[in-house]
């Protein structure tokens, strides 16, 4: 995973924690699953996380979010 970038959630394997390849898994059994990325923490500070993970909401056009935090 590059860790200045978002990855699809259903791209995300192991790497990106439980939640992720869990969610992936579902995507992948054509489940519905509202879209989402996954950002690696080590690839910022939280202000560059966020500006990251808005950025790529408003390319989207995603008018809502949520967002989980890995305990890792």
């Amino acid at each position: 995973m590059d860790l200045t970038t978002a990855t699809d959630l259903g791209s995300a394997d192991e790497r990106a924690g439980g939640k992720a390849a869990g969610l992936a898994a579902l995507i992948a059994a054509g489940l519905p699953v509202p879209p989402g990325i996954v950002l690696d923490p080590r690839g910022g500070t939280p202000h560059v996380l966020a500006t990251l993970a808005a950025d790529v909401a408003r390319e989207r056009g995603w008018t809502a979010v949520a967002v989980r935090s890995s305990g890792r």
